[in-house]
């Protein structure tokens, strides 16, 4: 069975929705990035503690550096997975937005000069 996105209670409407998922996709992007860093680098405590639990679940905080195969464990088991949910709910929900008439577009009075 495929993992769903789980929306806040606010995000009813496709609109919400993308926002949500949006938001979600960069805060997953910042974590890759500490984690990332993890295993280039090494992190200090206060950055290993903006984890998500899911990471903090998975790999301890230690000041040595991320071992490649937990670098690829973390891509694998968390990244790609959260990554792959996040993008099938963006264009699930911007499939609906495209067909949205909420809208009367006049392509004649689109643009506006400044």
């Amino acid at each position: 069975m495929a993992d769903t996105l789980k929306f806040d209670v606010a995000c009813i409407t496709p609109e919400t929705k993308t926002a949500f998922a949006y938001r979600a996709q960069e805060v997953l992007r910042l974590e890759h990035n500490i984690v990332g860093k993890w295993f280039r680098e090494g992190i200090k405590q206060a950055e290993y503690d903006q984890l998500s639990a899911s990471v903090k679940t998975m790999f301890k905080y230690s000041e040595l550096l991320l071992s490649e195969k937990d670098w690829k464990r973390y891509l694998v088991d968390i990244f790609t997975i959260k990554n792959k949910t996040i993008c099938h709910s963006i264009n699930e929900n911007t499939a609906l937005l495209l067909l949205s008439t909420k809208y009367d577009i006049n392509l004649d009075n689109l643009l506006e000069t400044k």
